[in-house]
């Protein structure tokens, strides 16, 4: 009992690792005592297994639970199994698995129903759950709901300042964060932090999550300074041990993303290369993660010109995206591919680079996004351009234009499929290049033909 209540203390601080020590000691005292199929050996696994999915070890924390449900199965109705089947929820939802996630959510409603009828804590539980896995599937509006459902039962049993209140409301935040509501997000944030700095220690990773969030709105807001002096605040707590590689990892992302948008080019990246370190070390380099920052890295090298680092690091993310049939990823790197060719001057391999992206907007079997869509419309655009500038042919002038017409077109489409802020610089810089690209070559038709209308075309696109 010693050893597992400070174990439990140790996971309340933070501090996992200890605290897996002391369960381990706990589960090997129960396993002598008690036998294999004890059910308290089952709620130590339980414990443990959350240890596990605090240090990012989702794989881990599930075989633990599933060992845990194999034993707690033989009991008829155990409480014990809530917190097995809400824990195989939230570890199914970490780990994508949504089918799997769905499953235990109902095992838990129903058994959640049988042992404590229409009102209870673990039915609020049930409606947070609910709430993540609808957001995680992008029904954000159900998930608010559920959301909701769950803030009235926990206001009626007077837990307004609990720590599961603080998980609902950051849960809200993030699903505020995804309609671009950044007031109402910072709002729930705001007090789940304040929850949780009253009742945890300040390094522990609620606290640290939060923060991040936090950070996300100011991204959002367009604070960028601000956003990286609370990532840089955040980053600290790696260095003593207190915040874990995967977030780690992200924080440098985000930062680089604020930097960039500041201009800051060089430290971008820095940050980038050094979250690619990070993740490289923990995952491995077979991974979306680090073929995504590896496409970043090559957008921010393209920037200072840096053409065959540049190349090496879309090599890196092509290499992934193909073994893996992520062609939204292939489309990431054709394009950063695209705009090498083109600043080098070979203008028919960007184009095509290009046309195989476009194309693949007819393949039905293709769910495109619709941001990279417009990214190589707008591309499009520039590589005829500088053609005609090269040629002197007003043919490709016509399909500048042309392509500047169906970017246009698509534009509408992709600002409002925009999710995150990788995908809002993305288009920020091919809608800015729309408009400067769609009104020389307006202008440039109407010197070569004297067409008025191309005056009318260069005044829609200059505004």
């Amino acid at each position: 009992q010693t050893s597992n209540g400070l174990g439990n203390v140790f996971h309340l601080l933070g501090d996992n690792q200890l605290a897996l020590e002391y369960f381990q000691k706990t589960l090997l005292i129960e396993q002598s005592e008690y036998g294999a199929e004890h059910h308290s050996v089952a709620s130590t696994l339980v414990n443990m297994a959350n240890c596990y999915a605090e240090l990012d070890q989702q794989s881990v924390a599930l075989k633990y639970l599933k060992n845990a449900e194999q034993i707690l199965d033989k009991y008829d109705l155990s409480p014990a199994l809530l917190s097995v089947y809400s824990n195989l929820t939230i570890s199914y939802i970490e780990l994508s698995q949504i089918g799997d996630a769905e499953n235990y959510l109902k095992k838990y409603y129903d058994l959640v129903r049988k042992l404590y009828g229409d009102f209870s804590l673990d039915l609020a539980k049930n409606y947070n759950l609910e709430g993540m896995l609808l957001h995680d599937e992008g029904n954000t509006e159900m998930a608010f709901h559920a959301f909701k459902r769950a803030i009235d039962i926990y206001e009626k049993l007077g837990l307004k300042e609990s720590l599961n209140m603080a998980s609902l409301l950051n849960n809200v935040g993030v699903a505020n964060l995804e309609y671009h509501s950044y007031y109402e997000a910072k709002d729930y944030f705001d007090e789940a932090l304040r929850i949780y700095e009253t009742i945890l220690p300040n390094d522990h990773h609620e606290i640290i999550t939060t923060k991040m969030n936090l950070a996300l709105v100011d991204d959002g807001k367009r604070n960028y300074q601000r956003a990286i002096e609370q990532y840089d605040e955040i980053l600290n707590g790696f260095s003593t041990g207190k915040l874990d590689t995967i977030n780690a990892a992200t924080s440098l992302q985000n930062k680089a993303i604020a930097e960039q948008m500041l201009g800051l080019t060089e430290e971008s990246i820095l940050s980038t290369t050094r979250a690619i370190e990070l993740l490289s070390e923990k995952l491995g380099e077979n991974n979306s993660s680090v073929a995504g920052l590896n496409n970043n890295l090559g957008n921010q090298l393209i920037a200072i010109g840096e053409w065959g680092k540049a190349k090496s690091a879309f090599s890196g993310a092509l290499q992934f995206y193909k073994a893996n049939s992520e062609l939204n990823g292939q489309i990431r790197v054709q394009l950063g591919l695209a705009e090498i060719a083109t600043n080098q001057g070979d203008f028919m391999s960007a184009l095509n680079l290009i046309d195989e992206a476009i194309k693949l907007k007819t393949d039905p079997k293709v769910s495109l996004n619709q941001t990279l869509l417009f990214s190589a419309l707008v591309a499009q655009v520039d590589i005829y351009y500088q053609l005609y500038r090269k040629e002197k042919s007003i043919d490709h002038l016509k399909k500048s234009l042309e392509s500047a017409i169906e970017a246009d077109k698509q534009l509408a489409l992709a600002e409002s499929e925009i999710i995150n802020e990788e995908d809002r610089v993305q288009f920020s810089v091919y809608k800015s290049l729309l408009t400067s690209i769609g009104v020389k070559a307006a202008v440039s038709l109407y010197a070569e033909t004297g067409d008025q209308s191309y005056i009318s075309q260069a005044y829609y696109y200059s505004e």
